[in-house]
């Protein structure tokens, strides 16, 4: 006899949580496994589904911003169609300076996490998930993630909502390709002839050297032999 697999609805998944006290971060990551774990167990083994959690931030939870339905829409990076997913989320009753018992408002708001179970047809591979919200608010209401789908599987995604769409990647996005080598430049003509350095001053002319001394005088010859008469 074939087993029949009991369907649980996500209060039923809340239930069979245990209680905690943790970070939001924290606490989103363990609901989304404990609800991933619980709906694979009641999900047929043909089954492809996507436990998508969504979760929001404070600049969602303005008196400003109703949000009426959540599109959900799916898409292989191998190509193929996957009709979008539209549904109600859950709403939360905000309360600001005590309640409009205090003097302050009451509005609703979407909740800042829930879980929703997306049945899908049998499709495999790499895929982006894409939340958009139809909402009250001026500004596109989205948020994305990527994930692998696995056929017949139960897959975990999980999707932050942002006014104008997430923020920008921390590292940037990819970096550009480098630029092409730069040609060398020409080479420089050879430059002009430096001019010849102007000629000294003529040295004064030196003075004439002293006159030599005098030789001196010859002694005077001996007189000659006087002469013998005849």
């Amino acid at each position: 006899m074939k087993n029949r697999s009991k369907r649980l609805s996500f209060e039923t998944v809340l239930d069979r949580l245990p209680a905690m006290s943790a970070s939001p971060r924290l606490m989103v990551r363990v609901i989304s496994c404990a609800a991933l774990a619980l709906l694979s167990a009641a999900c047929s083994s043909s089954d492809t589904t996507l436990a998508l959690t969504v979760t929001s931030g404070m600049d969602l939870r303005t008196p400003d911003i109703m949000i009426s339905e959540l599109k959900v829409t799916i898409t292989l990076s191998a190509g193929g169609a996957i009709d979008p997913h539209t549904f109600a989320p859950p709403q939360m009753l905000v309360q600001i300076d005590g309640g409009a018992d205090a003097g302050g408002i009451d509005f609703q708001a979407i909740q800042s996490s829930f879980f929703e179970r997306i049945k899908l047809p049998d499709v495999e591979g790499l895929a982006t998930v894409r939340v958009d919200a139809t909402s009250t608010s001026a500004s596109d209401i989205w948020g994305q993630t990527e994930t692998t789908l696995r056929k017949g599987a139960a897959v975990a995604a999980h999707v932050m909502l942002f006014v104008g769409g997430p923020p920008p990647s921390p590292d940037g996005g990819a970096g550009g390709s480098g630029g092409s080598t730069g040609e060398g430049g020409s080479a420089g003509t050879d430059g002009a002839g430096g001019q010849g350095g102007e000629g000294g001053e003529s040295g004064t002319t030196g003075s004439g050297g002293r006159g030599g001394r005098g030789g001196r005088g010859g002694r005077g010859g001996n007189g000659g032999a006087s002469g013998t008469g005849n």
